[in-house]
């Protein structure tokens, strides 16, 4: 039986509902515990906005909280930062024995986002949480009987400043619902995060703006509501489970997957308007324009799935989403980044399927299959994965290492962060913010008995080192880099200041690789070879074809020509001749000349899928490490870009 001395509760002293901490309060009494009331400041909002007023503000509320139960001994504290970092600290320094979580003392706004602060609690507390349920029902009736209200007041326009405005449509939910006034408040606040409640800014002259811009208060214009959100705010039905997400930002996700997407960009290019472009098959093509309100709720609402702060967007921040069952077939992680304009949100979407494809679907060669067989079977040495962002590189390298674990291996990673789950093995996140460094990792790693080491990303002398540690251990390891080609690799390896004999002695391989689109099967079309395509298979030492496939248009492909990707590769075993290049470190072109000779190669690699009819010459021409070869001249693929774009999105009208 656990000693329950000290319980730890977090409340948001801007709700002074009781709801909050009723049932930490409730334990106390009953196990005669002291009750802690933690609130927590997020990091960024006290110096950006009201200094220490905010904070003692704060202080205020919270001690002049009422606690109904006087037998029970209330501490109360404020802490600055995150809420997981706060608690976890809390928890260690007081020494306390159990937490409660309720949805209300987090202020999670959604069941997913609840979901997801409770989840991270679970893996940093080492003691018991009470997690109270998250009620949905009472949530949905709430929000629609507001919009309800607002929908009667709101007939006829609420015209004003801003700040003014928002204080009557307070004031209205207060008195139709009979709420607090700080629920009453936080309501409102919910709505216009969700896209229901939409400011509208009053057009203006010059004058009347310049002047506007020295205090946001005196900004005029009109609250509306925004129709299709409203009908979505409806009650729950009690059977329905979890109800499927239809926000702006998850609608925008599903788009991209039906695309086959695997970026979104969200860019402001005005006051007004916002870009969206989704990046199919490699390529950036424009999805739609959004007006600036509806832009400005999506973003919130991704950063919101994503747990990060609304409260700064001058800092930028990475994560990954909480996606709804409907779509959690993809794994997506969020960059956010100031910009000129604005705010701008960028998300790479993985496909849990395509990220775990077998070795022999991802396009290598017979002859490259059989050099990253050779490397995979050495009892020891680094392997090195490079090309580009984008490449397929975590591609290559996870079904790499799933070859292995059906050979039951036992294979650990060090990250930084973690790409992909994968259930094949043990993944190891890098954590700087408490000293867990990727040298401290492979110490780890060493004492868990590991048959392979994968270093996810070689960007520094760290990585590299930590790399070549593992290999001189006896582990095989396997790591991705940056870098053009195979000899470019062998350079930046050493410009991290690994020594030559080092490197020599222990690099098994290098596979370089780039993505190339397929073409169409639907309409691609047979034509001739042309005397400049004949020189350049034969410049590349290959059989020259007859014919080879060209792109043309089709609704299968989007009227692009092509229709997914396949990977370009140039597998290198290293072997005595490369190893002795590498330990006299011969310049770049020398290595080059040597890889050349045995027949490897990411253009001959190319060439070879064109005279298989599975890309396109234009397709190899317009790759960026074409550099070896002169271009050759060939019809281009059409300027018209017949990409089917989303209709509710596009070019949305200004409110």
């Amino acid at each position: 039986m656990i000693n329950l001395r000290r319980i730890l509760t977090v409340i948001d002293v801007e709700t002074s509902a009781e709801s909050q901490y009723a049932e930490a309060l409730a334990m106390a009494g009953r196990y005669q515990a002291e009750l802690h009331l933690l609130h927590v400041v997020a990091p960024q909002v006290i110096p950006r906005f009201g200094s220490e007023k905010r904070l003692q503000q704060a202080r205020e509320k919270l001690s002049s909280l009422q606690i109904s139960n006087e037998q029970v001994s209330v501490i109360r504290d404020i802490r600055r930062g995150t809420l997981i970092d706060c608690v976890s600290g809390y928890v260690r320094d007081h020494a306390i024995n159990l937490v409660v979580i309720a949805p209300g003392g987090v202020a999670a706004s959604g069941k997913k986002e609840y979901r997801g602060i409770v989840n991270r609690l679970l893996d940093v507390l080492p003691i018991p949480v009470v997690v109270e349920p998250f009620e949905n029902r009472s949530e949905s009736n709430q929000i629609h009987r507001a919009s309800a209200v607002l929908q009667t007041l709101l007939e006829d326009p609420v015209a004003g400043e801003r700040e003014e405005t928002l204080k009557r449509l307070h004031q209205a939910i207060e008195t139709e619902l009979e709420l607090p006034a700080e629920q009453a408040e936080r309501l409102v606040t919910q709505l216009e995060m969700r896209g229901i409640l939409i400011w509208n800014e009053a057009e203006s002259d010059g004058d009347s703006v310049e002047e506007a811009d020295g205090d946001p208060s005196t900004d005029r214009g009109h609250w509306s509501l925004d129709p299709a959100p409203v009908e979505e705010a409806h009650p729950v039905n009690e059977n329905s489970g979890d109800a499927e997400e239809t926000t702006t930002a998850i609608s925008l996700l599903r788009r991209a997957i039906e695309a086959e997407a695997t970026d979104i960009h969200i860019d402001p290019l005005s006051r007004d308007e916002h870009v969206v472009h989704f990046r199919v098959d490699g390529k950036m093509q424009q999805f739609c324009t959004m007006h600036h309100n509806i832009a400005t709720q999506a973003m919130k609402q991704l950063k919101l799935m994503a747990n990060v702060s609304l409260s700064d967007p001058f800092r930028p921040a990475e994560s990954r989403l909480d996606l709804p069952d409907s779509i959690s077939t993809h794994e997506v992680r969020i960059t956010t980044a100031p910009v000129a304009q604005g705010e701008a949100i960028a998300l790479r979407l993985i496909d849990y399927e395509q990220s775990r494809r077998p070795l022999s679907e991802l396009g290598l060669s017979q002859n490259s299959f059989a050099s990253v067989y050779r490397m995979l079977h050495r009892r020891s040495g680094v392997v090195l994965i490079s090309g580009p962002t984008g490449a397929g590189k975590t591609t290559t390298a996870y079904s790499i290492l799933n070859v292995l674990f059906s050979e039951k291996q036992n294979i650990i990673s060090i990250e930084d962060p973690v790409e992909l789950i994968v259930p094949f093995m043990r993944q190891i996140d890098v954590d700087q913010r408490h000293g867990f460094t990727m040298a401290a990792g492979l110490s780890t790693i060493l004492r868990m008995d590991p048959d392979v080491v994968f270093v996810g990303e070689i960007r520094d002398q760290e990585g590299a080192k930590v790399a070549m540690h593992a290999a001189s251990c006896g582990k095989r390891a396997f790591s991705t880099i940056h870098r053009r080609d195979v000899s470019s690799t062998l350079s930046a390896m050493l410009d991290f200041e690994i020594d030559s004999a080092t490197l020599a002695s222990n690099l098994s391989g290098v596979i370089t690789q780039r993505l190339v689109r397929r073409l169409c099967t639907h309409c691609c079309q047979v034509s001739p070879v042309t005397r400049q395509e004949q020189a350049l298979f034969e410049s590349h030492n290959l059989v020259v074809p007859t014919t080879i496939a060209r792109p043309r248009s089709c609704q299968h492909c989007r009227g692009t020509g092509y229709k997914g990707r396949i990977g370009v590769f140039e597998a290198v075993v290293i072997d005595d001749e490369l190893s002795d290049a590498i330990q006299k470190r011969k310049q770049e072109s020398e290595i080059r000349t040597i890889i050349r000779a045995g027949g490897a190669g990411l253009v001959r690699d190319a060439l070879m899928k064109v005279r298989d009819k599975i890309t396109s010459i234009q397709e190899v021409q317009d790759m960026s490490w074409m550099t070896e070869t002169m271009p050759i001249e060939s019809p281009s693929e059409a300027d018209d870009d017949s990409y089917q774009r989303g209709a509710p999105f596009l070019h949305l009208p200004s409110r």
